[in-house]
């Protein structure tokens, strides 16, 4: 089975340099549970939303927690 057209263009992966609250805002205007963070266009793990809920500190980059 070809996954290519499945896979959705429409939300940019997230970098270790954005912030918890701007991927939090992505999640609130997606239905995803998970999404990526990349690094050099690699692929290098996915972040649920309910384990930023769980981050108070918005402002910090995702990195910070890596």
């Amino acid at each position: 089975m070809e996954t290519t057209p499945f896979i959705t263009t429409a939300v940019k992966p997230l970098t270790l340099e954005d912030s918890v609250g701007f991927a939090k805002e992505l999640f609130d205007e997606t239905s995803f549970s998970h999404l990526p963070i990349v690094k050099n266009n690699t692929l290098i793990g996915l972040i649920s939303e309910e384990e930023l809920e769980e981050i108070t500190e918005d402002d910090k980059e995702l990195g910070y927690f890596q």
